[in-house]
């Protein structure tokens, strides 16, 4: 057996909890008694295929949904192409949202994570909760392939 079966199966029983059915979520995302705001929730988009299929699940349940993405400075073209194309499609509103202090952001998660990653999660989380508290939104919904979880 390989090393990644061995993986999926340590995690198997965590994945089955941490993935509830969809219904769950739509029920919880649309119990909201007063719709007071413009938006039912904040949709973190990347631009790649996991989140715009988040964006897309999120329109059919019916939510008014603001589309947020990070730009750290180094998002590609093709990406920015590819939200342009999918919020246009959707018809839902979009917002890039960055920080003067990126550079600074990357370099302790480097330090701190020797990685950059953390840090743009660290910015976008941090980013999103601000236009929520802001703007009255009660959600904020993130992709993750179930990949990731592993």
């Amino acid at each position: 057996v390989c090393n990644d079966c061995r993986s999926f199966d340590d995690y198997n029983t965590k994945a089955r909890v941490y993935f509830k059915p969809e219904t769950e979520l739509g029920t919880l995302l649309t119990s909201q008694p007063d719709r007071r705001g413009a938006y039912d929730c904040i949709a973190l988009l990347s631009g790649g295929k996991d989140s715009t299929y988040v964006v897309c699940r999120l329109v059919d349940m019916g939510l008014r949904v603001l589309a947020v993405t990070l730009d750290n400075g180094y998002l590609s073209d093709q990406a920015k192409g590819n939200i342009g194309r999918v919020v246009k499609a959707l018809g839902v509103d979009h917002r890039y949202l960055s920080t003067p202090a990126m550079n600074d952001i990357f370099v302790d998660s480097l330090q701190r994570h020797a990685n950059v990653c953390n840090g743009c999660f660290k910015t976008i989380y941090t980013l999103s909760m601000q236009t929520a508290l802001a703007e009255d939104i009660p959600y904020i919904v993130t992709g993750l392939s179930r990949g990731q979880f592993f």
